[in-house]
């Protein structure tokens, strides 16, 4: 009897007795679950992450079109990176992600600047995309325009721009005016 009052009193606390936590399945459900979340949002992510750093970029670019007007309303000639630093009207060589260059000598009609992503210290140039940027003065009617051109890829060098058509000849156009 008194076995059977034992074993009937076990019985009984197992029956009552709660227990707390997780089994072992709802676990590995959670963590499929947040490894697929994660799979989606992290490119994503990185997406937002390069388009963030090439707001430098366009940023900067706009700032040089607007350097170059106003240096060549001053000047016989469109003005170098260099010069446009030094008349105060912008300064700009080489930002966080990018480095800032002359596509080619400025002349009375035109100038362009490139921005090519940095390679020193981080290597960007298979994150983000390089723009080149172009401002012209029309010989006839003294107006100017300007455009940025943004490259098709990050591996690609296609960003050109013609700012006298106002249109990229490769690349992506971001505006003109």
């Amino acid at each position: 009897m008194k076995l059977n009052n034992l074993s009937l009193s076990i019985l009984k606390s197992h029956i009552n007795h709660q227990e707390y936590g997780f089994t072992l399945i709802e676990l590995i459900v959670v963590l499929i679950v947040v490894t697929i979340l994660t799979a989606v949002s992290l490119p994503m992510f990185l997406a937002q992450t390069a388009r963030a750093r090439q707001t430098e970029a366009e940023t900067n670019l706009a700032a040089v079109n607007r350097a170059q007007q106003v240096f060549r309303l001053e000047n016989p000639t469109f003005g170098t990176i260099a010069e446009l630093g030094t008349s105060g009207s912008v300064s700009i060589s080489s930002g966080d992600y990018y480095t800032y260059t002359d596509a080619a000598a400025p002349t009375p009609i035109i100038a362009y600047v490139d921005a090519i992503a940095q390679t020193v210290p981080k290597d960007y140039s298979d994150d983000i995309k390089n723009y080149q940027a172009a401002v012209n003065q029309n010989s006839v009617t003294g107006d100017f325009s300007s455009i940025i051109c943004r490259s098709s890829n990050p591996t690609a060098d296609d960003a050109a721009a013609d700012p006298s058509a106002s249109l990229c000849i490769g690349g992506e156009e971001l505006g003109s005016k």
